[in-house]
């Protein structure tokens, strides 16, 4: 759940904070996986400077909170690591090719067939370099042994 403050005035010079609360869910196309930990805290800080001092936040929210906020980034921790660990077990695969025949398409899905003779990283996207194109390791569709 997230909670955003709302600020309302009734007498001039004073102000009182209402808050909204909403449940989304955290990942895919959301917009809250975007949020980094600084933004959250921001929006923490913002929160607890606009209460209404007469009835503040309950301490167990900020705690839950906290406890979101600390998900967040161990998530994006985790992303993270699970992306480097991909990439790597990619490069290994595709290494594993050099000197074999391949039969793929290229990124404009020509075909290409052909030895591999080296491997490359691109945003990410572990490649086979065959002749003067580059198949992407998702798009290899056969592997043989070169004769």
């Amino acid at each position: 759940m997230s909670t955003v403050p709302t600020t309302t005035s009734s007498t001039p010079g004073v102000s009182s904070t209402t808050s909204t609360t909403g449940s989304s869910s955290i990942g895919g196309t959301n917009s809250l996986s975007s949020l980094s930990v600084n933004d959250f805290l921001q929006m923490m800080l913002a929160e607890l400077q606009n209460q209404d001092p007469l009835n503040p936040m309950d301490d167990t929210q900020i705690m839950q909170e906290t406890g979101i906020m600390s998900q967040i980034n161990s998530t994006t921790q985790l992303t993270n690591t699970l992306q480097s660990l991909t990439t790597a077990d990619n490069i290994a695969s595709a290494s594993s090719l050099i000197g074999k025949q391949i039969t793929g398409t290229d990124s404009n899905s020509n075909p290409v067939s052909g030895i591999v003779s080296g491997i490359g990283i691109s945003n990410g996207t572990v490649s086979a370099t065959v002749g003067n194109s580059s198949v992407s390791f998702g798009d290899i569709t056969s592997v043989q042994t070169a004769d």
